[in-house]
């Protein structure tokens, strides 16, 4: 999702997953293939829109993932904080 002309749009479609080191998202951003990582160790938590999406913030940049099962987004956000967790604390 992108902010564009006073709007909030789908500006690609991918999968974002995450690991002990990283969100990764592989997909389209504008027709394009891109493949974006957001380091754990520098995201303490994720904003989220309940039920809808979650939110990264990199280089003065807000990315935007929807997600289509509602409950799917709390439990990226649980999983992202307790691997920020065993990141700094060498879990």
């Amino acid at each position: 999702m992108s902010f564009r002309n006073h709007k909030l749009i789908v500006v690609g479609e991918g999968t974002l997953t995450i690991n002990k080191e990283a969100y990764i998202y592989q997909g389209t951003i504008d027709g394009e293939d891109k493949i974006l990582s957001f380091k754990v160790s520098s995201t303490p938590t994720l904003p989220s829109d309940i039920g809808r999406n979650v939110q990264i913030y990199e280089d003065n940049m807000i990315y935007q993932f929807e997600i289509d099962i509602p409950w799917l987004p709390t439990k990226i956000v649980h999983v992202g904080e307790y691997m920020f967790e065993m990141s700094i604390n060498s879990i």
